[in-house]
């Protein structure tokens, strides 16, 4: 159904310097990232961190205090019409009209976004988001998860190159998470779409972004590959011994006590700069200790944390 361009590592989006300021209020305050063609970027914050009001400036919805946005190498500024025709959105929870069948909302909002859309096309992008069986059926009978993907159908109705997802996922059971992150992951790797992905669910976002930026009071707190990201810092370090209890002695003698956190069973757990992980493996051997594993664990939600 859809085209499948060729992947290029080049800018798609670039937001640099963008400020936002509400009276005395700033909600974004000189806030800069880069999305690159066929990323899945994480934009992750807590609430109140900016991100609304960021997707809100992107989508030109409002303006910004200061700032430029690039979408495609053009200022949302002055080519703003042709810049949305390359982008699809969901923003919060998607609104249709609850009488009307999800074929005619699509025709509707086709017209709204002075898009010609043929019927087969519609037909096409619902059968994709697996809804072509209720096409004719009544919005207000749809569950949550139905509509978000009739949402989804809607951002992707013109065929974007970007497409930004703004809590696609908030509020669905999980089969619907499930059957949301696999429609993002397809989009992504079998039509080359540009994924940008505004969620709370910090796992969703370790699942599915190949790329992130993590804000808070509208500041940039980190950006950058999400493995990298996760490997930098201390991380979490499980070691699993043949006799713990010889290993727990040594290490409270040693200097690796101050990375000591808990001992469960045969394994002692550990806080640790990724760094210095071959250097306690020596230690380790050195001293005749067998080692049966060790596994460094650092999950996004345990890094959101240390930087929020």
């Amino acid at each position: 159904m859809f085209d499948t361009p060729q992947m290029e590592n080049v800018p798609i989006l670039e937001v640099k310097n963008l400020s936002k300021n509400f009276k005395d209020f700033t909600a974004v305050n000189n806030l800069s990232f880069t999305v690159n063609k066929g990323d899945v970027y994480g934009f992750l914050g807590p609430n109140g961190a900016g991100k609304s009001t960021s997707i809100r400036m992107i989508l030109s919805l409002i303006y910004p205090t200061s700032g430029t946005i690039l979408l495609f190498g053009n200022s949302i500024k002055t080519h703003r019409a042709s810049i949305m025709k390359k982008v699809g959105a969901i923003v919060e929870r998607p609104d249709f009209y609850g009488s009307l069948s999800a074929q005619k909302n699509l025709e509707i909002l086709a017209k709204m976004q002075m898009e010609e859309v043929s019927k087969n096309r519609i037909s096409e992008t619902l059968d994709w988001v697996g809804l072509l069986d209720r096409a004719d059926s009544k919005v207000k009978t749809f569950s949550q998860g139905m509509k978000q993907r009739l949402g989804i159908a809607q951002a992707l109705i013109h065929n974007p190159e970007l497409i930004i997802l703004d809590e696609p996922t908030n509020g669905l059971d999980p089969h619907g998470m499930k059957d949301i992150r696999e429609m993002i992951i397809s989009l992504n790797k079998d039509h080359n779409k540009t994924i940008f992905l505004s969620s709370h669910i910090l796992s969703e976002v370790e699942i599915l972004a190949n790329r992130m930026i993590i804000i808070n009071k509208g500041e940039k707190l980190v950006e950058g590959d999400v493995n990298e990201i996760l490997l930098s810092g201390k991380q979490n370090l499980t070691v699993e011994f043949q006799n713990v209890d010889i290993a727990l002695t040594l290490i409270n003698n040693s200097k690796y006590k101050q990375n000591f956190k808990s001992v469960e069973k045969n394994k002692i757990f550990f806080s640790i700069e990724r760094n210095n992980i071959p250097e306690l493996n020596r230690f380790l051997v050195q001293n005749n200790i067998d080692v049966l594993a060790i596994t460094p664990t650092r999950t996004l939600e345990e890094f959101f944390l240390s930087l929020t």
